[in-house]
């Protein structure tokens, strides 16, 4: 089995650990055996390549044992002796084994002529780099025991075994007498025995010895690194990253929390490196680093810090980029920026810049809408460039095309929004309108329909409201919009523009088709809200205001479909080109329906019962508005077709079933 990722390798380290804490030594060596095949380099196991034989030679003390191995010495023929693991086989002394021998690892047979446990340093050969015993023989058959009932067959001695001994004779008595010399004494006592006694004693003796000198280097060791690990903690807490790494790195993986020590210091010198480069490999470092520990704390503020840099200097080479009018690299920088200072408005002045740059009209127009994020009043390091780009923009369109009249529906339009921040609309509404009307007196285009809002009546004196009913908006969206129709009033005047204004009443419904619908982003259209709810995208519609001089409490308006809406402006356009004065329109039904009867359609429509949240009233929201538009219908020849509120709720919710997250891919 050949493991090829450094993720499967860190499974095997803890498949390793699971072994060695159930107590499963020859397992635990088997698969450490197999580790050591890997063909992958060392370097790609894992982050710290030495954890792997750290493990082997340390992780069994914290398990709370010593770890040890049965080697066995076997004889192979006539040649000398080889140790072998047992590889938790039963073997014993004498025992006829089958081994792999030499190169080629053939299997032969042998005998063992010892057996013993060992450990690690104490170890003949590394378990790691040992072989290990296949199988044991079973031992040959003995040949059948004699009756012990049967005779013994004479014995004859050998006369050459003892040349001086005698042949077998008769006893002849003893002779004694002077000049008889004594028979020789045989050696007495066990001299022999007592040193082969002596030996196994000795050995014992001197390998206790050995295991007290291993034990206490051991421990020696690991005190010593416990405090070269101190010692670096210290130097880190100072400061010093880079002596603490380097004396970091030379402790053992297992001692105290050495590799979160390792992790914070290296990023501590890639941190004061200060380079791009630097920069995002501490980063990279304490992103992917295991747990801390008690040094999280550390790696989170030194992960600020890293960011803090990297920001710094990428912004200040986004600038220089754009000074080297390398807008491209630029923008790469500025979109890592996010809201780093004032990133977002040079990214989205970059953009602009790039699409400016092309020959395209629709490029052009990304590029308008990209400025539009700016603040009017930005004064940053590009300020003087956004507003050249921003004056420039129009002309390069009206160059690129020729165009004989001007549809404007740009502007933001949530009355909500324009009471609590007035300001964002004056900018948009009237700054984007005055850069539009300067670009068509340069080209000399003098023709312009303008989509205004009933909200330029604010309350309305008299229901249903005329073009000429008094105007005060009731809201600064309604405000701007008036305003834009002044700004075009005094054009005209002074340039020659005609133009028509259409002030809608609400805009609703979707086109027959079911392919083109009304989605805003937020969502503040009455109807599109109330049909979210039986879309599953919320629960209840509010209704803002119960307390008006209604019939019902709630807000009365007129609603239009979208489809009538469209034909209104081109016949607009149709009515300027034919020499049309300039002029004012309202476009609505003539009649109108309160918020409750708006939702009870809608119910009715798809039969869904829609809960219903009464909520108090939203600032700027006038009781009743209603239209009068027959002066759009004897004037441009306009008839509105799809009247009916069902209708046009049908058709809304025929789009929006089909389309429950609006243009959304």
């Amino acid at each position: 089995m050949v493991f090829r990722s450094h993720y499967v390798c860190t499974l095997h380290l803890y498949l390793i650990q699971t072994a060695i804490e159930q107590g499963k030594t020859a397992l635990a060596e088997h698969l450490y055996a197999l580790l050591q095949s890997n063909p992958l380099p060392r370097e790609k196991w894992h982050e710290e390549p030495d954890a792997f034989t750290a493990l082997m030679k340390d992780l069994y003390n914290t398990a709370g044992h010593v770890p040890t191995y049965q080697y066995c010495s076997v004889q192979v023929g006539n040649n000398r002796s080889y140790a072998y693991l047992t590889a938790g086989l039963p073997v014993k002394r004498s025992d006829r084994v089958r081994v792999p021998y030499g190169k080629r690892n053939e299997p032969k047979e042998g005998v063992v002529r010892s057996v013993g446990d060992y450990t690690r340093d104490t170890a003949p050969w590394p378990p790691e780099k040992t072989k290990r015993v296949l199988e044991i023989l079973p031992k040959p058959q003995e040949p059948a025991k004699k009756d012990p009932a049967a005779p013994k067959p004479q014995q004859v001695e050998d006369e050459t075994a003892n040349p001086k001994a005698s042949p077998v004779t008769e006893e002849a008595p003893p002779t004694s007498g002077a000049g008889t010399a004594p028979a020789a004494e045989t050696p007495q006592g066990d001299t022999l025995p007592q040193k082969r006694k002596f030996v196994p004693i000795l050995v014992a003796v001197v390998l206790t010895l050995v295991v007290v000198g291993v034990l206490v280097n051991s421990r020696n060791r690991r005190v010593a690194w416990e405090q070269q690990y101190q010692t670096a903690a210290a130097l880190f807490a100072e400061g010093s990253y880079k002596k603490a790494a380097e004396l970091a790195e030379s402790v053992p993986t297992h001692i105290a929390e050495q590799p979160a020590l390792l992790t914070v210091a290296k990023a501590g010198v890639l941190l004061n490196a200060n380079t791009e480069e630097s920069l995002r490999d501490g980063l990279d470092l304490l992103k992917y680093a295991r747990d801390l520990g008690s040094y999280s704390e550390q790696g989170t503020t030194l992960q600020a810090e890293l960011t803090a840099r990297l920001q710094e200097i990428l912004y200040e080479k986004a600038i220089s980029l754009l000074h080297k009018g390398d807008a491209y690299a630029a923008r790469d920088c500025l979109q890592e920026l996010g809201d780093y200072k004032d990133a977002a408005t040079i990214l989205a002045y970059t953009h602009a810049l790039i699409d400016s740059q092309s020959f395209s009209v629709i490029l052009y127009r990304w590029a308008l809408e990209s400025l539009q994020a700016i603040p009017a009043d930005y004064n940053g390091e590009f300020a003087e460039e956004i507003a050249a780009l921003r004056d420039a923009l129009p002309g390069k369109i009206t160059e690129q095309e020729q165009i004989d009249a001007v549809i404007h529906f740009a502007a933001y339009s949530l009355v909500g929004e324009s009471v609590t921040n007035p300001l964002k609309y004056y900018d948009n509404n009237l700054c984007g309108t005055r850069v539009l009307l300067e670009a068509m007196v340069k080209n000399h285009v003098d023709k312009i329909v303008f989509s205004s809002t009933a909200a330029t009546y604010g309350e309305p004196e008299h229901i249903p409201i005329l073009e000429t009913d008094r105007t005060l908006p009731t809201n600064p969206y309604g405000e701007t919009k008036l305003a834009m129709e002044k700004m075009f009033h005094w054009t005209a005047n002074a340039h020659g523009l005609r133009y028509v204004s259409l002030r809608y009443f609400n805009a609703c419904g979707a086109d027959a088709s079911g392919t083109i619908g009304e989605a805003h982003n937020p969502e503040s259209h009455l109807i599109p809200l109330i049909l979210q709810v039986p879309n599953g995208k919320r629960e209840a519609i509010s209704i803002y205001g119960t307390d008006y001089d209604t019939p019902d409490g709630t807000c009365i308006r007129d609603y239009i479909h979208v489809t009538d809406l469209a034909q209104a402006h081109i016949l607009a356009v149709q009515y300027l080109q034919n020499g049309g004065e300039s002029s004012i329109f309202n476009l609505g039904n003539g009649v109108g329906y309160s918020v409750r009867e708006v939702i009870e359609t809608a119910r009715k429509v798809t039969g869904h019962p829609i809960p219903a949240v009464e909520t108090p009233r939203r600032a700027g929201d006038p009781a009743r508005l209603v239209a009068s538009s027959e002066k759009a219908k004897a004037v441009l020849g306009w008839k509105p077709v799809h009247d009916s509120l069902e209708e046009i709720i049908a058709s809304a919710w025929n789009w929006h079933q089909h389309h429950p997250d609006g243009y959304a891919e």
